[in-house]
């Protein structure tokens, strides 16, 4: 289930609540809560999961990105070692071979740059959901508290 929605139906919850009378305290239904919390329990770990997964995606770019430029340098060597032959065409040769060497360089670092920040959004978007998860338990657990320290009774079923 998104984590999103969970905080969204939390969130519900607190707005459905009954209000104490003079103060800033709301009555929620327990169980419907704690429903929530272990549903959100079970959600942030398909949420790191996912992290896991670009950061893996991540790693098969790179290496992909990696096998090309090392084949493109691969090419590179054996045309001019096909060229060494005559003096002229040498020279040409190891220019080509510092080009297509410089492009797949390049190349590789753009591909490694995008993949880099593709994880970064992504790992920022979890953290700003974990940190919004986090604010709403905390919202609550101190809204429970403030309810108990002020005695008002348990809510019982």
């Amino acid at each position: 289930m998104d984590l999103e929605y969970l905080i969204d139906r939390l969130e519900e919850l607190l707005d459905r609540g009954t209000r104490v009378p003079m103060t800033t305290r709301v009555v929620i239904d327990e169980n419907e809560y704690l429903r929530l919390i272990d549903q959100m329990r079970i959600s942030v770990p398909q949420e790191i999961k996912n992290a896991r997964q670009v950061e893996a995606e991540r790693e098969a770019r790179l290496a992909t990105a990696q096998e090309q430029a090392e084949a493109m340098i691969q090419a590179a060597h054996e045309r001019c070692d096909s060229m060494v032959a005559e003096h002229v065409v040498l020279a040409q040769a190891q220019q080509r071979s510092d080009e297509v060497l410089t492009q797949a360089y390049q190349e590789a670092s753009r591909i490694r740059g995008e993949a880099d920040a593709y994880a970064l959004e992504v790992l920022h978007r979890i953290a700003a959901q974990l940190e919004s998860f986090g604010q709403t338990v905390q919202n609550g657990i101190r809204l429970l508290e403030a309810g108990e320290s002020a005695g008002v009774p348990a809510h019982e079923d």
